[in-house]
């Protein structure tokens, strides 16, 4: 008989991957909670069959942080206090309400300021948790992280019972870090997309975009290691390769638009830049892979990406950043094609490749999907997370 499990992502922050890991799981006869904070951009999906407890910052969402009334940046920092206040506060409330349950697991997914949370996995294993703790990002992104919370991968892994990483770039830079490298399990992440891919045609008659122009897709939150200034760096390179392209830039703005918009009129890419404002929820992110010809992600740094996957879900060729973890998930010429990061050069002529010769594209995008299929999913990854759990439970003290 299996343990309770807790998937534990205070901030809300993979909200896809948490409900995949979770559903895959439940799938495996587990009953699982998801622990979370209400979305900060879209209403809570409901799931019949996972239990769901908003166990944080419930109270923050009356905040008047609309961009229209606050600048973008002025509105992060007045969430960004808050949730500072709040944070430790709902932990308290939360652990006294694991003290009144039988243990179990808890799978945590982001730890929101080390060294408090330490200390409360810490007396959560005292009272008979195991604590499972996935490093997303080993090292912090640029604009992601205050440096004061720098170091917080080797800090909160020590109090975790196991560690897990997606890959093996993840895993070299946690041993750097000086954690114990028997306490690491590299597990593949899955695709973020849960709804199946539209048909290209009815995809872009649904976003009002031209039948007959390639069409580069940038997806996902907007910040500043995503590299989108070097991929509309690359743009006009790619308009004079082609004669005429579209980039279709669709996710939530972490940073203030206007130095984009700048490089845009600079670059006169007017037309074919296509902005999408504002977070994609997920039942409508099908029709931005599917519109595609190609998913671009020039990161400057990631350990892995989601969206990534979900390209190879929707049978879209990739071209991406040589970056971190990235290598591992893209076949170099097969499933698409990796560049220098920071070079917009050799990114407009990968991109030139990939959009000037559709056969190319379809054979990517197909050895994409057989890849996904062979080494990225999610009920893999709820097997080995379940081996995983299993042999830490069997064996605690």
């Amino acid at each position: 008989m299996h343990p309770p499990l807790l998937i534990l992502d205070p901030g809300n922050f993979t909200p896809v991957y948490d409900v995949n890991l979770a559903l895959a799981l439940i799938d495996r006869g587990w009953d699982v909670t998801w622990v979370t904070s209400p979305h900060q951009f879209d209403e809570m999906p409901v799931f019949e069959r996972l239990r769901v407890r908003e166990a944080f910052f419930v109270h923050l969402q009356g905040l008047p942080l609309d961009p229209f009334t606050f600048s973008t940046r002025v509105a992060m920092l007045i969430r960004r206090a808050a949730k500072g206040i709040s944070y430790p506060i709902d932990l308290v409330r939360f652990h006294l309400h694991l003290c009144r349950q039988e243990p179990g697991i808890i799978h945590v997914q982001w730890a929101l300021v080390p060294s408090v949370d330490a200390a409360f996995w810490r007396n959560w294993r005292r009272r008979g948790w195991i604590v499972v703790f996935t490093v997303h990002d080993p090292r912090p992104l640029t604009g992601t992280t205050p440096k004061l919370f720098w170091r917080y991968a080797s800090e909160l892994c020590s109090e975790a019972d196991a560690v897990i990483v997606h890959g093996d770039y993840a895993r070299r830079e946690l041993a750097q870090l000086g954690v114990d490298d028997e306490r690491i399990h590299t597990l593949s992440p899955g695709p973020t997309l849960i709804r199946s891919p539209s048909e290209r045609l009815e995809a872009r008659k649904a976003l009002g975009l031209d039948l007959d122009v390639p069409v580069a897709l940038f997806f996902g939150y907007i910040k500043q290691y995503k590299g989108l200034r070097i991929l509309l760096e690359s743009l006009p390179l790619v308009k004079a390769a082609l004669g005429t392209v579209t980039l279709l830039v669709a996710g939530e703005l972490m940073e203030p638009r206007a130095q984009y918009q700048k490089l845009i009129s600079r670059l006169e890419l007017e037309r074919e830049v296509r902005w999408s404002d504002g977070y994609v929820p997920d039942r409508y992110s099908s029709l931005y892979f599917a519109a595609a010809d190609l998913v671009v992600l020039p990161y400057l740094g990631a350990s892995s990406s989601g969206v990534l996957l979900t390209a190879y879900a929707c049978r879209r060729p990739v071209v991406a950043s040589s970056v971190g973890g990235i290598p591992e998930q893209v076949e170099n010429g097969r499933s698409g094609f990796l560049v220098p990061p920071g070079d917009p050069v050799a990114l407009a002529a990968a991109m030139v490749l990939v959009l000037g010769n559709s056969q190319l594209a379809e054979r990517m995008g197909a050895r994409g999907r057989e890849l996904l299929e062979e080494k990225f999913a999610w009920i893999d990854i709820a097997t080995h997370s379940e081996a995983l759990y299993m042999r830490l439970w069997k064996g605690r003290g």
